[in-house]
């Protein structure tokens, strides 16, 4: 089957991928005619294919915004202390060298 996207807004891009050219980006996207919602996906350079990715409605978004939003409040909250508790934004076990991403066609 083939799926039909169209960007609809792009918001900002989140990495690149120096090898391949890939970028992550958030953008807001219609598939298949559908309404637009929130996604955060990896797209070849010319937007012919894309890797899996994760899609949110409106609220979904804000819910995980608040979310996001308590980690980085507990982040600056704790700045400056030598705690000991463990860097969530540096987890060695999620790092895009360990991330195994696989492109599909879009």
């Amino acid at each position: 089957m083939q799926f039909t996207n169209e960007i609809v807004k792009h918001i900002g891009i989140y990495s690149i991928n120096k090898k391949s050219g890939w970028r992550g980006e958030l953008n807001l996207v219609a598939w298949n005619g559908r309404e637009p919602k929130l996604e955060i996906r990896e797209w070849s350079p010319d937007h012919d294919k894309c890797s899996k990715g994760v899609t949110f409605t409106s609220g979904e978004a804000e819910r995980l915004f608040k979310l996001m939003k308590t980690i980085y409040e507990e982040v600056e909250v704790n700045a400056g202390t030598n705690s000991g508790e463990k860097d969530v934004f540096n987890d060695s076990e999620n790092s895009d060298a360990n991330r195994a991403t696989s492109g599909v066609e879009c």
